[in-house]
């Protein structure tokens, strides 16, 4: 059973601190929404590709970025 759990792990693991973009489809819906960093002046990301450029905004504004889930 893929619980909510696993799939943040992985979000979080794969795409947030390893910018492993091959599992995006993996772990993403093909019609999510994400907002950006300032959701008061930039468009949502959509679908894949907006997942990969709101990755890459996050990544951008915090190139140190390393998180950490705390169970």
């Amino acid at each position: 059973v893929v619980t909510l759990k696993f799939i943040t792990a992985r979000f979080i693991d794969e795409i947030i601190n390893e910018w492993d973009q091959l599992v995006i489809p993996e772990i993403v819906a093909s019609d999510v929404t994400i907002f950006g960093l300032n959701p008061f002046y930039d468009d949502p990301y959509t679908g894949f590709d907006g997942t990969k450029a709101a990755v890459a905004e996050l990544r951008h504004a915090f190139p140190d970025l390393k998180a950490t889930i705390v169970d």
